[in-house]
């Protein structure tokens, strides 16, 4: 089994950034490719990593890679997948995950679109949005996916000395294989007084 790694990084103008790559083979001629790039200024956070693992290559775990384990899984796939972190406001952040995956020689595809939005104003109340999609499918349909929605609200206000005002709505939707999706909702309010206060009151709607 033979290795090769290279890489480099580099700062410029307030901004960093790294790249790598790693090729390995066996004596069949099965190899693993795995690709990685990582930048960032002080607004931006972006990782992009690409592999692809022949599905003949038996040697995972004969790997130093500390994620060898994950790799397993991967076999036969050929994946990308990016990590973003977007400060686009002073009070409004959007980070976001998004994966895609192909195994042509089973017909299979897996991905993931995820993203948190956060909004957090000096004042007002901080709204947060949880937005998360998974699939894994193959020629014969669907094997196992999920759909989640979630939004936070967190708001604290002087009247009656302080009142804080926490509301939570998750929806999430799973299905494995061909069967009948199954959702579960949570709606919750929660109100409460300042704890400070003789007279404290929690409120759970």
């Amino acid at each position: 089994m033979s290795r090769t790694e290279i890489g480099g990084s580099f700062s410029l103008a307030g901004c960093q950034g790294s790249i790598h790559s790693a090729n390995v083979s066996d004596y069949q001629g099965a190899s693993v490719i795995r690709r990685s790039l990582n930048y960032k200024n002080n607004k931006l956070s972006l990782k992009v990593n690409y592999q692809d693992i022949d599905s003949a290559f038996s040697r995972i775990n004969d790997l130093s890679d500390k994620d060898r384990n994950l790799l397993v899984q991967e076999r036969g796939f050929r994946r990308m997948d990016y990590a973003i972190n977007f400060q686009a406001a002073k009070n409004l952040n959007i980070d976001t995950y998004i994966y895609d995956s192909t195994n042509t020689n089973a017909g299979q595809t897996r991905g993931q679109d995820r993203w948190i939005i956060t909004y957090n104003p000096n004042k007002g109340p901080k709204i947060t949005a949880y937005l998360d999609d998974y699939s894994y499918v193959s020629e014969l349909g669907n094997l196992s996916s999920y759909s989640r929605r979630k939004l936070l609200f967190d708001n604290s206000l002087s009247l009656y000395g302080g009142i804080t005002i926490k509301a939570l709505s998750d929806i999430n939707t799973t299905q494995e294989g061909n069967s009948n999706p199954i959702t579960t909702t949570i709606q919750q309010t929660h109100i409460e007084s300042n704890q400070a206060l003789r007279l404290h009151l929690p409120l759970i709607l």
